[in-house]
């Protein structure tokens, strides 16, 4: 169930935006996006995340695959905690169902030349 006070738009800030793109090896040729690892370490269970690129044909479904990993001593540092397909061009709400920092790692489809990522975060009221 959501919280009604997620819907209110003075508790989210845009906590990273950027534009990813392939290097080209060839002028139709390029070396696929390397999995994209955040360098913030999130600390809301509410966040929402946009994989962006207005150039894709309109029948592409697939944005990003996003993980989310946490931490866990004496085990691993990237331990996948959750993950999910991001549809494109779309903002999609993840719940975590505690409060742990985590990073957020995207791996974008290797036949896309660019995106742009954008990560909202909840701020509790």
């Amino acid at each position: 169930m959501i919280d009604q006070t997620i819907v209110n738009s003075e508790n989210w800030a845009l906590s990273f935006y950027q534009k990813y793109e392939a290097v080209y090896k060839t002028p139709n040729q390029y070396y696929p996006i390397d999995p994209i690892i955040i360098p913030i370490a999130f600390q809301s269970s509410n966040i929402v995340v946009q994989p962006f690129n207005p150039t894709v044909p309109s029948y592409w479904w697939l944005g990003a695959y996003l993980e989310v990993l946490i931490n866990i001593p004496n085990i691993d540092t990237n331990v996948i905690a959750y993950n999910q397909n991001l549809k494109i061009n779309n903002k999609t709400l993840i719940q975590l169902p505690t409060k742990v920092s985590y990073s957020l790692k995207f791996i974008v489809p290797t036949r896309m030349s660019e995106i742009t990522l954008s990560i909202w975060e909840y701020i509790e009221p």
